[in-house]
């Protein structure tokens, strides 16, 4: 569970971080 969220959170950190990139995407 722990590492599943800590994944999940990664992956939303990723997009907030890459906004730009993830738009382009």
């Amino acid at each position: 569970d722990r590492a599943l969220r800590d994944t999940v959170e990664l992956s939303l950190t990723n997009c907030l971080n890459f906004p730009g990139r993830h738009r382009h995407a």
